[in-house]
């Protein structure tokens, strides 16, 4: 029988790193380790594992001896299943782990492009994918990690699933006469993308801001009326009186927000009255300007002259 290779006969394969057979690895580290389910590379890739596997050629352990033992290593308690499964594939077939994680890593990039409407930096990708074969995570955990990288594109605004949920609620937001800052629409986004939060639940958010703002049309909004919608016969009649454009009336507009915010005389809020309205918009000096007014006056000067006989 040829004497047992020893650790200055062995040799590292350039195809895959792992020490072959004579590198301090003999016949009987071979033999156990299949014992054991395990390549002898995947002993052989850490110090604390091929002290075990040598300890268990020495004592001849059973199989279920050694499952024991190796529970109790610092490798084992460390280290996840799916990451213990993922690294024996590195070690022992590196052609198959590379598929699997170049189709990881492809993944990541599809899911960043939808959500964000952006491909993320390779290091982020990296360790996106590093974590998802370490701890196995499923698609929810994984949209949870790119929302993490969520960030405005040139020029502002946001891409993909989010460019649309922040054009919902900054449009919903804008009916309701409430402002978002740039901080909690991010925060927002990247709630939604991750599935922590909802657009619907944001809207309700909002939603009770504009109750808190306007009290007077709390109810209206309550059932589903939007602040702009109530504003809406306002502003047409401001436009009107003022003999304006009525795209360039707002719902910030100081006097718009006088008929949305009026009170009765015992405080409660309430929408002023059409009639009250117009007669307010015509003691505005902006109603002066107007062809009305100029007609108006034209008239009632005439009227007096004619009181007095001047005209006829």
């Amino acid at each position: 029988m040829p004497p047992k290779p020893n650790a200055s006969d062995g040799k590292v394969t350039a195809t895959t790193g792992v020490m072959t057979p004579g590198n301090g690895i003999t016949d009987e580290h071979e033999e156990y380790a299949e014992r054991y389910g395990w390549a002898v590379a995947v002993f052989k890739s850490d110090p604390e594992l091929w002290k075990l596997l040598n300890q268990a050629i020495k004592n001849d352990w059973s199989t279920g001896k050694f499952v024991a033992e190796l529970r109790r290593k610092r490798w084992f308690k460390k280290h996840s299943e799916v990451w213990r499964e993922n690294e024996v594939l590195r070690i022992t077939d590196p052609g198959t782990y590379k598929q699997k994680y170049d189709g990881l890593y492809a993944e990541v990039q599809d899911m960043a492009a939808n959500l964000t409407g952006s491909e993320l930096a390779a290091p982020q990708v990296k360790r996106i994918v590093e974590r998802a074969l370490a701890f196995g995570w499923n698609d929810a955990q994984m949209r949870n990690a790119v929302a993490g990288f969520l960030k405005q594109q040139k020029g502002g605004g946001y891409g993909g699933e989010a460019g649309e949920a922040e054009a919902e609620l900054r449009a919903y937001a804008a009916d309701q006469g409430v402002n978002l800052s740039a901080g909690n629409v991010s925060k927002w986004l990247k709630s939604i993308l991750a599935g922590k939060s909802t657009i619907q639940g944001y809207k309700s958010w909002i939603q009770q801001q504009a109750m808190s703002t306007y009290p007077g049309l709390g109810q209206f909004i309550k059932e589903g009326k939007t602040v702009r919608q109530l504003a809406d016969p306002y502003m047409n009649l401001m436009a009107e009186v003022w003999e304006a454009n009525p795209e360039a009336i707002k719902l910030n507009n100081a006097t718009l927000l006088k008929a949305l915010q009026f009170q009765n005389k015992d405080g409660t809020g309430a929408l002023m009255n059409l009639g009250d309205f117009r007669r307010m918009l015509k003691q505005d000096p902006r109603y002066l300007s107007t062809t009305a007014a100029v007609n108006d006056a034209t008239d009632i000067g005439h009227q007096i002259l004619k009181d007095f006989g001047l005209v006829g």
